[in-house]
């Protein structure tokens, strides 16, 4: 599953925060900035900016609806294949 994102957007906060890996690939389609700010850092942000700090939680939300959409949108499908073989065997 690919996203695109605009100027601004934290990508791999949620992994930064909670001291994980970030296992996904961004690719720049234009050209951008970027700038990686180690764990620390982000941390300091958190404790000193509550723009920041709001700014963060939006993102984590976004990121969240983001899995949970994955989750459901798998278990549809699982469920889904699960009825067909349950037809095939009994029809």
């Amino acid at each position: 599953m690919s996203r695109t994102v605009g100027a601004g957007h934290i990508l791999g906060l949620l992994a930064t925060v909670s001291d994980q890996p970030y296992l996904k690939t961004a690719e720049a389609v234009a050209d951008c900035e970027f700038s990686s700010v180690d764990r620390i850092r982000v941390m300091s942000l958190l404790d000193r900016r509550a723009d920041f700090w709001l700014q963060a939680v939006a993102v984590i939300n976004d990121e969240m609806k983001l899995i949970r959409k994955r989750v459901m949108t798998s278990n549809h499908k699982k469920v889904a294949g699960k009825a067909g073989e349950d037809k095939a065997s009994t029809g």
